[in-house]
């Protein structure tokens, strides 16, 4: 029986099935089950450590160089306003962990904002290697196990990372531990309660399927936040004209039977992006686009000190 991994209830109904990974064509098709208490989308089965291998190829989009001019420009630009972001919740002699950082694109940004001490994880050796190479401090290993000492940290970014891991819950509560009394998780993640998902469903860019095994909504956040014994700060939409992209271009190769692709994308993703920058515009004015940014924060204070607990 599939129950919810964020209730957790047993109360699921179907959301979607036969969701294939249209990008990398590794094996498997899965099921979605929408949690009936809070919304969560749960995948099913839950991909073993093989089958997520197969879906991370040496070709994996996060792991290349843009293909195009335009499309470096585009990602340039969404780091430094990622960055900027970021500079709102911490000051500049904070510690900043970036989990999952690939190349290390914000570490580069957060540097010229004149923030010093940042660093970076990525499970991904190849990726770990080229931004050392860049003079950029970056682990490879698993947040959980990495190393990292408790109470080290003031800032911990995960940018589309939450939905990848098996224990969203478990994660954010580790982070808790690492964070310094009033340190924040500044978090990006995709919004299952979106113009795009409800139009595009199994074809949905979103999905990403199977490396997104959780989904959540700007509506189950704070639950999350309050299962990790976090308080919300702030949840917003964010422009991501790239799932309306993706979502078109899922819908072509499901169409024509899902050929090969260079990088996960083919020659019409940067023009269907381009296409889907104003619909994102009008989207993220009049509703909620399908990515979100949420900010959680640990108290300034812990239990144990409030209470004279530490000696």
């Amino acid at each position: 029986m599939v129950t919810c991994r964020l209730c957790p209830s047993a109360e699921l109904t179907q959301a979607d099935r036969a969701v294939l990974d249209f990008e990398y064509r590794s094996p498997g098709a899965y099921t979605y089950w929408r949690c009936g208490t809070c919304g969560l989308l749960n995948i099913d089965p839950v991909p073993d450590d093989h089958t997520l291998g197969l879906a991370y190829p040496d070709t994996y989009h996060a792991y290349q160089p843009h293909a195009n001019a335009l499309a470096r420009i585009m990602k340039r630009r969404y780091w430094r306003k990622k960055a900027q972001r970021c500079a709102r919740y911490v000051k500049p002699d904070a510690r900043i962990l970036d989990a999952g950082c690939a190349f290390g694109d914000l570490l580069v940004e957060l540097k010229r904002l004149g923030y010093g001490n940042v660093q970076g994880l990525d499970f991904n050796a190849r990726v770990v290697e080229a931004a050392r190479g860049h003079g950029l401090d970056v682990v490879q290993g698993e947040l959980t196990s990495a190393g990292f000492e408790d109470e080290s940290l003031d800032m911990i970014v995960m940018t589309n990372f939450i939905e990848h891991v098996h224990d969203p819950v478990g994660v954010l509560e580790h982070c808790r531990r690492l964070l310094r009394p009033g340190g924040v998780i500044v978090g990006e993640t995709p919004n299952v309660d979106s113009w795009d998902y409800a139009l595009f469903r199994r074809d949905w860019g979103g999905y990403h399927t199977p490396r997104h095994l959780y989904l959540f909504s700007d509506d189950n956040l704070p639950l999350l936040a309050e299962k990790a014994g976090f308080r919300v700060r702030s949840i917003s939409s964010l422009l991501q004209p790239a799932h309306w992209a993706l979502s078109m271009q899922n819908l072509l190769q499901d169409a024509l039977g899902r050929p090969r692709l260079r990088n996960g994308r083919n020659w019409l993703f940067t023009p269907l992006l381009l296409l889907a920058l104003p619909i994102n515009l009008v989207q993220m004015l009049v509703s909620r686009t399908s990515l979100v940014e949420f900010v959680f924060e640990k108290d300034a204070v812990s239990p144990d000190r409030e209470s004279g607990g530490i000696s």
